[in-house]
């Protein structure tokens, strides 16, 4: 999910990206975040926030190719499995 609070907050935020274990691999996430962020900036905005699980791997690699800097960790977050989050931003 990519919510956009322009309206209320400054600011783009990217809470969820999945792809099917079959289209893993083809570069899907870095294409959808490729397209937000160009979307966005023509929007003007110029903030960008994500967050992930401590533990995906892939995503936190999607995060770094494009520059996100991990800027805070929140421990115990997901009341599921009381695993860590990251989040991620990205000021352009």
């Amino acid at each position: 999910m990519v919510f956009n609070w322009g309206q209320e907050k400054n600011y783009v935020k990217i809470t969820s990206i999945g792809t099917k274990s079959s289209f893993r691999g083809q570069g899907l996430a870095h294409k959808l975040i490729e397209t937000m962020i160009d979307d966005m900036k023509r929007e003007g905005m110029r903030d960008f926030r994500g967050e992930t699980r401590v533990t995906k791997y892939p995503m936190q690699k999607v995060f770094s190719d494009f520059n996100f800097r991990c800027v805070e960790t929140f421990k115990e977050y997901y009341d599921n499995t009381m695993e860590d989050a990251l989040r991620y931003n990205l000021n352009i």
